[in-house]
């Protein structure tokens, strides 16, 4: 999946199996490799979307690497409260 392509994540299937209760809010840890989001993070994503609009909350989501700030600028029009940074060198190779 190239994020720099990507328009919605409507495509991703929704969430099979909801729990009872819903939490308040929700971290979802975004998975990359070379600059590219793997389809699981939108799938997460996508989840998240339909958790928040059925019972309230929110939620956030993690970059961790080196080089990420585009990743993270493309995740922003996702609806997240947060999208949350840590880009760092050393997170190059986690």
């Amino acid at each position: 999946f190239d994020a720099s392509t990507a328009s919605s994540v409507s495509s991703v299937p929704s969430c099979l199996n909801r729990p009872a209760s819903m939490p308040e809010s929700i971290l979802i840890l975004a998975e990359h490799d070379g600059g590219r989001l793997k389809l699981a993070t939108l799938a997460a994503v996508r989840c998240a979307q339909q958790l928040v609009a059925d019972a309230g909350g929110r939620f956030s989501i993690l970059v961790l690497g080196a080089d990420v700030w585009g990743i993270a600028e493309t995740l922003t029009g996702y609806g997240a409260a947060q999208v949350l940074v840590g880009d760092h060198a050393a997170l190059e190779h986690p």
